[in-house]
């Protein structure tokens, strides 16, 4: 995900300024979302704010980013919808372009360090997901919307 989206690559597949920033934000959020999990299993002191909202359990790390899709036979149907109209790449070739969010759920500060290491898998294989690229085969069996390990 992060060779996918980061900036520089983006600019090499001919997306515009205003993608390069998205994906920026999202890099660096991706990254906070990680530094606190590795803070919270690492010393056990809850590193995220608390939900806004008192309905809302947990906190969320929004993912926001650009993709680009080459236009070419034989492209994936994810590829397909057109979220803006083609561009040019460096290499010339028609990119398309698809904007996408996901919200990661922060773990629980009840975890214990085996449900978080378990409910961040899920949250990883739900941006790859998301992001249509491959789930590594040792994470593709984690369903994201298995909840047993985290009920309260």
């Amino acid at each position: 995900f992060v060779l996918k989206c980061h900036p520089d690559m983006a600019r090499q597949q001919g997306l515009p300024t205003t993608a390069q920033k998205v994906n920026l934000v999202a890099i660096q959020n991706l990254n906070s979302y990680i530094d606190g999990v590795q803070s919270l299993i690492k010393t056990g002191k809850y590193p995220f704010p608390q939900p806004r909202d008192a309905q809302s359990k947990t906190s969320m790390v929004e993912i926001e980013f650009v993709m680009a899709f080459n236009n070419r036979v034989g492209a994936s149907p994810s590829s397909t919808p057109i979220s803006k109209p083609p561009s040019s790449s460096m290499s010339g070739q028609p990119v398309t372009t698809s904007r996408r969010k996901v919200e990661l759920q922060v773990p629980s500060p009840t975890m214990t360090n085996h449900q978080i290491h378990r409910h961040v898998q899920r949250q990883i294989v739900k941006l790859l997901r998301i992001s249509d690229l491959p789930v590594p085969s040792t994470l593709s069996m984690l369903n994201d919307y298995d909840n047993d390990d985290e009920a309260q």
